[in-house]
């Protein structure tokens, strides 16, 4: 079976966070996750890309220009529940 992408184009943050932006689309895989993280967005303007901790502390940030895929090592971080911050859209994102 191939890898599942998830893309999104949505509202501002809901539980699962799914973010429709009309002018934003956000492709973000795997997950799960393990070794990295691959961010891919779509629209006019660079993104800030930040890794929240479930409580909402920053851990890591970013800039994306549109277009452009950021590919994220993620070896250092623990198991567990994350978020990724893609400008005002969050999604809830799984160290295994």
């Amino acid at each position: 079976a191939g890898m599942k992408v998830w893309s999104e184009k949505a509202q501002v943050l809901t539980g699962m966070g799914i973010a429709q932006l009309p002018e934003l689309l956000v492709k973000y895989w795997p997950n799960p996750f393990n070794q990295e993280i691959n961010i891919y967005t779509e629209g006019k303007e660079t993104q800030r890309i930040r890794i929240l901790t479930i409580s909402g502390q920053e851990l890591r940030n970013w800039n994306i220009q549109p277009g452009n895929l950021l590919q994220i090592t993620t070896s250092t971080l623990s198991p567990g529940i994350y978020i990724l911050e893609v400008g005002n859209a969050r999604f809830k994102m799984v160290k295994e």
